[in-house]
Order: structure tokens, then sequence, then C-alpha cells
């Protein structure tokens, strides 16, 4: 309402409102003001409930229907995913088919060249997952690795199609088991047998023990070994019943083992993932490790190890 010159409220007729009234008068007028505000308040606040009720409607809808902006960024990333794939195998294909001829008439050793081969394929498997890091695709993340110093059995779960190249990335001097079938291909069979990867064999008892012949001349040759006891990729959250093999390498070799505790969030390149399928978020890898663990003494029973190195592993992977 406007004031007078003198401060009272004045009225819409021009008098000086309220105080200028007889006092029942003025007693109403006072009400009917105090009406006003009250209804004010109360509308205002059933405003402000109103739009609170709205704002949890929408955030509930967001949620239920992802915006057009998160499910561009998983478009993207997924498209980025499935090019740096792509990269990634026809530098394989490079490497294996130029790379490797003009390395064999530079180094003769064979172990030497082998080492030589494996630096060069950590550093450009550094390069690939800087890029991906950049592109915004995932990230890598090394929880206190701990450094091959000398040749170990590298055990460790497998939650995604890329836990091979971060560990390489870091521990040059690596040899896998892998597919019979990758190992025979004969695009890929010559990049992956250069870096002394060990086929896995075909099944069989007989397919069995060259696997892990292979794994031992590995070892005596001064590599270290990456056992992935599941056999295959790890269901996302859990594990699969563990092969036998890993710790006894290790021991009948006499060289150390290096549990490792790889885990994706949100998970992502898992088995029942497309390589293209990938969440808004950007999902990021971490590799943990568990430290040095001396399998030689007799005492020390595989079974038991193995048994420890599980019940690690499941909090670790419920864990996250």
């Amino acid at each position: 309402m406007p004031f007078d010159a003198r401060g009272k409220i004045a009225d819409r007729n021009g008098g000086t409102g309220c105080h200028s009234l007889p006092g029942s008068v003025r007693h109403d007028r006072y009400r009917d003001c105090h009406l006003e505000v009250q209804t004010s308040v109360e509308r205002g606040y059933e405003a402000m409930a109103e739009g609170q009720s709205q704002d949890a409607r929408t955030a509930r809808a967001s949620r239920a229907n992802p915006s057009l902006t998160a499910r561009a960024r998983a478009f993207v990333r997924g498209l980025g995913a499935a090019s740096m794939t792509m990269l990634f195998w026809l530098g394989a294909v490079a490497i294996a088919w130029l790379f490797l001829p003009v390395l064999h008439l530079v180094e003769r050793d064979p172990i030497a060249r082998r080492r030589r081969i494996q630096r060069t394929v950590s550093a450009s498997w550094r390069w690939f997952l800087a890029r991906l890091d950049g592109l915004g695709v995932l990230s890598v993340k090394y929880a206190a690795p701990e450094p091959l110093l000398s040749p170990s059995v590298v055990v460790a779960n497998h939650p995604t199609l890329l836990d091979v190249v971060a560990i390489i990335a870091q521990a040059p001097h690596v040899c896998c088991v892998v597919k019979p079938s990758l190992v025979a291909n004969p695009v890929v069979g010559p990049f992956l047998r250069s870096l002394g990867h060990v086929s896995s064999g075909d099944g069989s008892l007989g397919g069995g023990l060259m696997a892990i012949e292979g794994l031992t001349a590995r070892l005596r040759e001064g590599f270290s070994v990456l056992i992935f006891p599941e056999g295959t990729r790890s269901p996302v959250g859990g594990l699969h019943p563990f092969r036998r093999g890993a710790f006894e390498i290790a021991r009948q070799a006499g060289v150390p083992v290096v549990p490792l505790l790889l885990t994706c969030e949100p998970p992502v390149l898992s088995k029942d993932k497309p390589v293209w399928r990938f969440p808004a978020i950007k999902p990021t890898i971490t590799v943990k490790s568990a430290g040095i663990r001396d399998v030689s003494a007799p005492e020390r029973d595989c079974k038991a190890l193995e048994a420890e190195f599980r019940e690690w592993l499941s909090h670790g992977v419920v864990a996250v």
C-alpha cells in the first residue's frame, strides 16, 4: 500500500488509512490485511511444494528414461571403443607383418628379440590406453602395482576384454595363455607367438600338459607368465570356478605368485556385452596387487593358497 508524507498508510480514496478511521472499521481493516498476508504465504508454500514435487517427478523420469545427452554420450563412447578396437588389431597386424621381419634381421638372439617386441607392444598399449582415456571411453588406474623385477606367475580375475592390455602396459615382459584358435590364426598368430604367448591347449590332458610345459619354459627364459584361473572372462560381480595349475606351476618353477584384482565400474566389455555398448558414465578399470607371495615353502599347500586367493578376489569383486 502507498504511504503519505507522514509515514501513515494511505487508503485508495486519498485518506490516511487505518489511523483516521473509527475503531471498529480500523479493526476490520487490520483483520483483512492479516488474512491477505496469510493467504499469500499459504499460496507461496503451496507453490514451493508443487515445484519440489515437479522436480521429483522430473528426476524420476530422467532415471527411468535417460536424457538424449546421456544416450548420446554412451553412443559416442561406444563408437570410440569400437574404433579403437579396430585400430588395436590393425596395429597388431602391422607389428606382425612389418616390424617383425625387420627385427629378425636386426636381432638374431630369440630371447632378446622377444624382449624388444614386448617393450614395443607395451609402449604401444600404454599409448592406446591413454587415447581411450583422452577420448572419454574409459580409464585405467593402478592401485599400488607390484613391479615384476623377477620371473613370476601373475594370477588375476578377468572382468573385461582389456585386462591383458592393462597389465602388459605396465609389465611388458609377461607371456599369457591364449586360445589355440588365436595362436593358429594366420593374421594375428605370428604376433602372439612373437610375444611368447602360449596356447591353452585343446582341453585334453595332453594339451594341458603342453601348456604347462610352455609356461614353465617361459619362466626359465626369464619371463613372467599371466594366468586367469577362471579360463574365461569373469561374470559381472562374481567369479567362475578356478582351474588348477597356476600355483603348482609357480612351485615347480620356484618363482613367486603375484595375485591381481581387476575391477571395472560401471561394468563394461564383459563377456555378455558387445564392445560398442557403453554406459553414459565413463568406466574405470582398476588394477590392484595383493603383493608377492612365496609358494616355494613345502608347508604351504597350493590348494590352500588358491582358496585364499579366491577369497581375496571375492571380497574385492563384491565390494565394488
